[in-house]
């Protein structure tokens, strides 16, 4: 790899309903190392969901322009925040270009790393019961190569 961040989500790829007469549920993990200390130190460590890469599908792609890319933002982000039950403002903190996990869209074996353009920030959302929730995150990932919209919960 080039020794670019690769970022693996908050949280796992997670599906599950009937597939004619069988239920399935699947998972894909994040990769990460789990360190267990005490008072003694290390005492020992996990490391789950090792990635593996296996082979490049395309080398030395081109990738979109920030100006494209931030086009493409610009008119996603309030269709993918919109609410009908409140308000939404989304502050931009920062904008990262990393790789990300995906994968098609019922396979949980394989999966790509694609470059993306994270844009990072405050989503704060305001109900209409004067509920208020502040989330400091990844406000909407963009594939840096075709420009569509990462969706994090399914994974592609």
């Amino acid at each position: 790899m080039d020794k670019t961040l690769v970022d693996n989500g908050t949280d796992m790829k997670h599906s599950e309903g009937w597939d004619g007469n069988k239920y399935r549920k699947n998972s894909w993990g994040n990769e990460e190392i789990l360190v267990y200390v005490n008072d003694d130190g290390i005492v020992g460590f996990d490391y789950n969901y090792p990635m593996e890469i296996v082979e490049t599908v395309v080398d030395k792609t081109q990738m979109k322009s920030f100006e494209d890319i931030q086009s493409i933002f610009e008119e996603m982000v309030a269709i993918k925040h919109a609410t009908e039950w409140g308000h939404n403002t989304i502050q931009i903190d920062r904008v990262e270009l990393r790789y990300y996990r995906i994968s098609e869209a019922d396979n949980f074996e394989t999966g790509l790393l694609v470059p993306v353009w994270d844009f990072i920030g405050t989503k704060t959302f305001e109900g209409n019961a004067n509920d208020v929730i502040i989330d400091n995150d990844s406000v909407l990932k963009i594939n840096a190569i075709d420009g569509t919209v990462i969706d994090e919960e399914l994974g592609y």
